[in-house]
């Protein structure tokens, strides 16, 4: 009886093994896995929510146009325009500050069109999330990059870069 009681818990101890190798087999372990998992990071006293390298900007201006909205009630905002400016900005999508309050809305197009050291540049994007400050009338925005080219966030990032540099430089 006790030789019984021995294989069946052996048997179960193999068994649980076994099951953890397998799931720990299929569970991605790759760098984007990792990226997931791991906090927000500080830089430059913005968090970071997106692990790329992100900068302050004090008062770029910027304009939002509506390309597509995904509520009939907001049909009347498709192809209009509103102005604001961006507070940070990373290669995979920026902080847009504004009057406006603009609905969050999971499939909301939106086009995004920015100078950065007199380079001009135009991204769609789509906002992810929204922040109504208490202090003041302005609206936070999250916006997220979508069909970005590897060109465009190669030169996107090469003058944040520079922007960062010259911030630096300004302040030895």
């Amino acid at each position: 009886m006790k030789l019984i009681v021995f294989i069946q818990s052996a048997l179960l101890v193999i068994v649980t093994l076994l099951i953890i190798y397998i799931y720990r087999a299929q569970k991605p372990d790759t760098y984007e896995q990792s990226k997931l998992n791991s906090k927000p990071q500080k830089n430059n006293n913005v968090i970071n929510r997106r692990n790329s390298f992100r900068i302050k900007l004090y008062n770029i201006k910027c304009y939002v146009k509506f390309l597509h909205l995904d509520d009939d009630k907001l049909l009347f905002l498709q192809n209009k325009s509103i102005d604001g400016y961006i507070e940070d900005i990373s290669a995979t999508g920026l902080k847009f500050i504004s009057s406006y309050n603009i609905p969050l809305k999971p499939n909301n197009k939106i086009w995004i069109e920015f100078t950065l050291n007199d380079k001009p540049f135009v991204f769609i994007a789509s906002i992810i999330r929204k922040e109504e400050s208490v202090l003041s009338k302005e609206i936070i925005y999250g916006l997220q990059f979508k069909e970005l080219m590897i060109k465009e966030q190669d030169e996107l990032t090469s003058e944040l870069f520079k922007n960062e540099a010259q911030r630096r430089a300004s302040e030895l």
